[in-house]
């Protein structure tokens, strides 16, 4: 019998870069104005922490990067609050919750993280519906980010308004296309690389086997399933790299997806 097993340790290399990715990119919020691989290493040297033995130690998933790891999830529980939200681009205030409940932070950030709920379960379980599960709320996790970009351009720009209706459709590869570089000033999305032809082949799968059923039965060959959840990587980094056009702070949760230990096939008796 094959089952899924995610191996224990990144690369060193993977290590390094994760590192690298969490100080410069993550939403730590701790202002060292890190441009540079470089400054990231001197930084840590400032603190007494040797790189080379980080590097090493963060090869195990459950160490924790210091300084540069925000371990705050998307959702907030308030008992007898008003909580109120900034949008530092725009100065605008809008209300969130009073009394008590809970809030998310960003709904694209609440979709990441069930992603990679339903992904752990596909691999504890080797269970492909979990697999599709996890391309909805991955999928779903992009959509929103792009439209909340959509939000923040919509509300400064009243006579250039960015509009997807039932009756104006437009779908995620035309934004990505035409709207991030017209809300990033100039910022595109490569379309040449390896992570824009798996984020495709994702929600390829998301559309017409996880959204719009075509047949009622599910049969995919180990090897085809372990590319596929491989193939959600590149719909990770395609996340990623929204947030570098835009200039915002990544989740961590982001960014340890996309540098975790890769997925392996075990035969087992």
């Amino acid at each position: 019998m094959l089952k899924f097993e995610r191996q224990k340790k990144l690369t060193k290399r993977n290590s390094e870069k994760m590192i690298y990715m969490l100080a410069k990119h993550s939403n730590h919020y701790n202002d060292f104005n890190l441009n540079t691989d470089q400054d990231v290493v001197r930084a840590f040297k400032r603190n007494k922490i040797d790189f080379s033995q980080l590097v090493e130690d963060c090869r195990d998933p459950s160490i924790n990067v210091p300084f540069f790891e925000n371990q705050i999830g998307s959702t907030v529980h308030t008992t007898g609050v008003k909580v109120e939200r900034v949008n530092f681009k725009t100065g605008m205030v809008k209300p969130i919750i009073d009394g008590d409940g809970t809030y998310s932070e960003a709904s694209y950030w609440s979709s990441f993280e069930l992603a990679m709920e339903s992904l752990d379960r596909c691999i504890a379980k080797t269970s492909y519906p979990e697999f599709l599960n996890s391309t909805i709320q991955l999928i779903t996790s992009i959509e929103s980010y792009i439209n909340r970009q959509v939000e923040f351009w919509n509300e400064t720009h009243s006579e250039d308004q960015l509009i997807d209706s039932r009756s104006s459709k437009v779908s995620i590869e035309d934004k990505i296309e035409k709207w991030v570089p017209k809300m990033s000033h100039g910022h595109r999305i490569d379309k040449s690389q390896k992570y824009w032809e798996e984020f495709k082949a994702i929600k390829n799968i998301r559309d017409n086997e996880a959204i719009h059923v075509k047949s009622q039965f599910n049969s995919i060959t180990s090897a085809n399933f372990l590319k596929r959840i491989h193939q959600l990587q590149g719909a990770i980094l395609l996340l990623i790299k929204l947030h570098i056009c835009f200039g915002e702070r990544i989740p961590r949760i982001i960014i340890r997806a996309y540098f975790s230990p890769p997925v392996e096939l075990i035969k087992t008796e």
